[in-house]
């Protein structure tokens, strides 16, 4: 979102008290200029138009007059009315998903090196958002595993160790905050991992976004 870029670059005249705002660097979407879908979309990126739309009138920018046109358009094709707070729902729901997905893409590096944690006969687990977050198990039989516990316990169906069980935690917290980390169970060195393989996935959850570059 381009809100907070915009708000640290508008001046005030001290003088008179006002805002003046530069529309060289931000322009209102295309959808909302025109009231034309783009020709390439996808309904994450009407999202974010519409929400960008929505930054800059609430930034002090007068709306273009195609601005209700596009909004009608966004709304037919998210399913939603393209309320502010529609298009903030909508657009904290994607971001979690893709964060799920982040998670799983660090398991299934770790399921692929050395001691091959969280794989079973070909199966790799996975964290699964269904309002709570899940630990569904490598081993088919075990069904998915609460990990809304307190942190001293170890949920029913675990079969891992403590270790493990801290780190799933934290992919917990993540897919629920988006916030890094610089400090993570990816740096433990009780994991019996070679460096080299634990120097990748560590470097695999930066490029993730999971991990700071600062560690």
């Amino acid at each position: 979102m381009i809100i907070m870029e915009f708000l640290k670059s508008t001046d005030i005249d001290s003088n008179k008290g006002k805002r003046f705002y530069s529309r060289k660097n931000f322009i209102f979407p295309d959808i909302v200029l025109n009231g034309l879908l783009p020709e390439v979309w996808t309904k994450e990126s009407l999202i974010a138009d519409g929400l960008d739309a929505y930054a800059l009138c609430l930034a002090g920018m007068i709306p273009p007059k195609e601005f209700g046109n596009g909004m009608v358009l966004i709304s037919k094709e998210i399913g939603v009315p393209a309320t502010l707070v529609n298009l903030q729902k909508l657009s904290a729901k994607i971001a979690r998903q893709n964060r799920v997905r982040i998670v799983n893409e660090i398991m299934l590096e770790i399921s692929s090196r050395s001691r091959r944690f969280f794989h079973y006969e070909g199966k790799v687990a996975e964290l699964v958002d269904k309002g709570r977050i899940y630990y569904k198990s490598e081993r088919g039989s075990v069904k998915m595993v609460c990990l809304s516990i307190p942190d001293y316990r170890t949920p029913k169906g675990w079969n891992h160790g403590g270790t493990l069980f801290c780190l799933v935690k934290e992919f917990r917290e993540f897919i629920k905050t988006g916030v890094k980390y610089d400090r993570s169970g990816l740096y433990s060195p009780h994991w019996g991992y070679p460096e080299i393989d634990m120097k990748a996935i560590q470097e695999k959850a930066k490029r993730l976004g999971y991990l700071n570059h600062i560690a």
